[in-house]
């Protein structure tokens, strides 16, 4: 507040800002001839409803608490039998020695402006050298927003400024100096030096942070890259979460009230092409939408559905609205054979099987362990053994996928001559089918053979298939094998 003047009454009058619900006080001060000055009084009121003008209100109050202490002070100067004339001498004195300065000050402050959110973005950390020593010194940060998050040198020109012109920059920055505290944390309010702009996910992809000691010049900035490589690969600069977008809920193409709507605007819908996307994961990139040039939806990727289904009208012309799901619908389902393997038995081919096979298991750090044959012999030329494996196909299944048939193994080393795995596999008739990777299979580590089937073998549900895995090793080596895994497209 500041002072305006006196008026023709003696009340002291002020400008004051626009007051809002609340309590607040009202000081009487007496200011003496030497300008020093001292508190008297002090009033509380209380606004229930904000006058559009809140002034005259203040002068009523202080020219009632100014007449209050002017009479006090003129009863203590004279005395009851004074006459009128020499009560307002009095009153004519004394008021050329005290003033009234009204001072408000609001208990909850108004705050001006619409309901909407803060364009504020917060950005929090804890500063540490390459030693992982706390830093306390300033530092001065530099924020920009950019539509890739790939760093490339041309976006920061030889005076380490960031180049404006730059194909994905996003066309905000600015910079703030801080100090962190003594345990190297911080907080920065993005957007309180430049505004930021209303956020558009097309563009405003990343937040590229960069940080350098203050005074230096721009050259000492250094990047913050996310993944500590000082910008090698395409992962520099920080993804900006969903959460910056609800500052734009004015703006934005969604809305939620009881009903989650994209595209409310109806930008795509009256444009009468493209489609209406809701996205999963940036890098999975999922994405089920509305194309609105064929008026049906899309999920790039299978759906999986447990419960009841409903279906009407047709597929590819045909009338489902009478059939049942397991006529038209399949999915993925995977059966997995553990050591020692279920319909399993051993089997040697009557030459060379001279050796010792045994069970075992190890711990891969996964919640089970991986249970496994080894083969192992005392003759210097190969010998084997075939582990062979009677598989009832499901009464579900359909068919097989592109890759139907997974082995884990492993060998003393990758040496086909000294130690190896070789697999073969019978249709629901017995007659052999031809496989792609499941021959002369070595490695030192636990490795999955992803096989695939060729020709144009014979596979019906709830019929056996045989499946034969043949380990060979020397003295110098040892064959191993451990999950068997059919793939397959059931009902």
């Amino acid at each position: 507040i500041r002072e305006s003047r006196i008026d023709e009454n003696g009340n002291y009058e002020i400008e004051i800002p626009k007051l809002t619900k609340g309590k607040y006080t009202v000081y009487l001060l007496q200011i003496s001839q030497d300008k020093t000055w001292s508190k008297n009084l002090s009033y509380q009121i209380e606004i229930i409803e904000p006058a559009k003008n809140i002034l005259p209100y203040l002068s009523l109050i202080a020219a009632a608490i100014l007449m209050a202490v002017i009479f006090l002070l003129l009863n203590k100067k004279s005395n009851k039998k004074r006459e009128k004339k020499q009560y307002f001498k009095n009153l004519k004195k004394y008021l050329s020695k005290f003033l009234i300065l009204t001072i408000i000050t609001a208990l909850v402050p108004a705050i001006p402006g619409s309901a909407s959110a803060p364009q504020l973005l917060l950005y929090e950390g804890r500063l540490l050298d390459n030693s992982g020593n706390v830093i306390t010194s300033a530092h001065t940060f530099r924020f920009s927003l950019w539509s890739s998050g790939d760093f490339v040198p041309g976006d920061i020109d030889g005076a380490g400024n960031i180049n404006t012109g730059s194909a994905n920059y996003a066309g905000w920055q600015e910079e703030q100096t801080i100090s962190p505290n003594s345990n190297g944390t911080f907080s920065i309010k993005l957007g309180t030096v430049t505004s930021l702009p209303v956020i558009n996910y097309a563009i405003h992809k990343f937040l590229q942070v960069e940080i350098k000691p203050s005074g230096s010049p721009n050259t000492s900035y250094e990047l913050m890259d996310p993944t500590g490589d000082n910008g090698a690969d395409t992962n520099d600069r920080k993804t900006i979460a969903s959460v910056p977008y609800a500052l734009n809920t004015e703006a934005a193409q969604f809305s939620y009230d009881e009903t989650f709507t994209l595209d409310k605007d109806n930008t795509v819908e009256n444009a009468g092409t493209g489609s209406i996307e809701l996205k999963f994961g940036d890098t999975l990139s999922k994405i089920l939408s509305y194309d609105t040039d064929n008026n049906y939806f899309n999920f790039n990727d299978s759906v999986n559905i447990e419960g009841n289904l409903s279906l009407t009208g047709t597929v590819d012309g045909v009338d489902i609205s009478n059939m049942q799901f397991s006529d038209i619908g399949t999915r993925i389902k995977k059966e997995s054979l553990k050591a020692e393997y279920p319909g399993g038995t051993v089997k040697g081919d009557g030459i060379n099987n001279k050796g010792k096979l045994e069970t075992s298991s190890v711990d891969l750090g996964g919640p089970n362990k991986l249970n496994f044959y080894r083969w192992t012999t005392q003759q210097l030329l190969l010998e084997d053994i075939d582990l062979v494996i009677s598989y009832k196909l499901p009464l579900d299944f359909v068919s097989f996928t592109a890759t139907p048939l997974k082995v884990m193994y492993r060998t003393s080393d990758g040496i086909t001559a000294t130690n190896k795995v070789d697999i073969s596999l019978f249709d629901t008739n017995g007659n052999a089918v031809s496989l792609s990777g499941a021959g002369n299979l070595a490695n030192s580590n636990w490795t999955t053979a992803n096989i695939a089937f060729g020709g144009s073998p014979t596979f019906t549900a709830g019929q056996t298939i045989t499946l034969h895995l043949k380990l060979s090793t020397t003295s110098a080596g040892f064959a191993e094998v451990a999950d068997v895994v059919f793939e397959y497209n059931g009902r």
